[in-house]
């Protein structure tokens, strides 16, 4: 049996397009394939390159996926065609006259098997119904996680897009209930949800619930941190506290290019004008404002998935400031130095600062 990829590769896929795959590799995209055509499915699979963010590689550069995503979402929702055989039967001609009592015979047999028959589909019929109305109470939960240095991007059953930054997880329903579409995140993500105005879209986090109809938006819980932050871009956004009593809860809408600030330890909202720069991780952009050299650090270890190592008092007084647009991580390095005069040292995944 073919297992299908947890991950499947770009070259692969293309290969598979252009019909140069082996027998072999071929039924592995097949298989891969198959397992996307469900209520959701994981784009980061098919842009893995785009995320990827090389340490070492200087010449690895952004891949375009549109062509080969094009083709494909032809292939993931392409109908499968169902065939329908056709049998014709006969039978010999016999002297009914002479029959007649076989023929009363099979027809109080027939009626028997149809009897039994009607009873055995009425209560199947009964049973699929109830089978199918316990799925649909039942249906099942899914949880999308990344980690450091990792991105990914999900398509869930609704049609909306989430971007998951690293160290972030989502859980979701497979499939989402008839009056409302509801996720759970911890960590970062930045949301383009599909417009439905008969169920309202719900990103809850430990502290907050953000209630939408379709807009685009992101939110930053890493339960780390002492803020949760609500960017939006379009549309609107209701952010209510979720630690208060229902009566008690204070709420905020977010109108576009506004952003709210919920400090976890007073359970104070307040609202400012949208800062773009902190949502540019999705486009692969890195920035930093002076920032310090235990914040630079944490921000390599979680967009690059190293470990960092540095001298804890040494660099107290250092400020950087600067920009990266989808660099590796030795470019940035490169970039921090000539501010910072220091030596560094790369080694797979250990970042030593000296």
């Amino acid at each position: 049996m073919i297992e299908p990829y947890d991950k499947m590769e770009k070259k692969l896929i293309e290969k598979y397009f252009l019909g140069k795959c082996t027998p072999k590799e071929e039924k592995l995209v097949k298989a891969w394939l198959e397992t996307m055509k469900e209520d959701f499915y994981d784009l980061s699979i098919i842009e893995e390159d785009w995320y990827k963010f090389d340490i070492e590689n200087e010449q690895n550069k952004e891949w375009d996926p549109n062509p080969t995503l094009s083709r494909l979402r032809q292939e993931i929702n392409k109908e499968k065609s169902s065939k329908h055989i056709h049998l014709k039967q006969s039978y010999p001609k016999e002297d009914i006259s002479k029959n007649k009592t076989k023929v009363s015979a099979i027809a109080a047999t027939l009626t028997l098997f149809l009897t039994v028959g009607i009873f055995f589909y009425w209560k199947t019929s009964i049973q699929e119904q109830d089978s199918l109305a316990s799925n649909a109470i039942e249906t099942p939960l899914v949880t999308k996680s990344t980690k450091s240095g990792e991105r990914s991007i999900l398509k869930l059953s609704d049609g909306t897009v989430v971007k998951l930054n690293a160290n972030s997880s989502i859980t979701f329903k497979k499939q989402f209930e008839n009056d409302k579409r509801q996720v759970k995140l911890s960590g970062e993500a930045f949301f383009e949800v599909a417009h439905d105005s008969l169920r309202p879209f719900e990103v809850l986090t430990n502290d907050l619930k953000k209630t939408v109809l379709g807009t685009t938006f992101n939110v930053k819980a890493y339960p780390n941190q002492s803020e949760t932050m609500v960017s939006l871009l379009e549309g609107k956004v209701e952010v209510s506290d979720m630690e208060n009593r229902a009566e008690e809860r204070n709420s905020v809408v977010l109108s576009p290019l506004q952003e709210l600030l919920y400090n976890r330890q007073n359970a104070e909202m307040r609202t400012k004008p949208l800062d773009k720069d902190k949502i540019a991780w999705k486009y692969g952009i890195l920035i930093f404002k002076s920032a310090t050299i235990d914040e630079i650090a944490a921000t390599l270890e979680s967009w690059y998935g190293v470990k960092v190592l540095y001298p804890k008092n040494r660099y107290n007084s250092l400020r950087f400031t600067g920009k990266f647009d989808n660099k590796t991580l030795r470019h940035v390095m490169e970039g921090i130095r000539l501010t910072a005069h220091f030596k560094f040292e790369l080694e797979g995944k250990k970042l030593k600062i000296e």
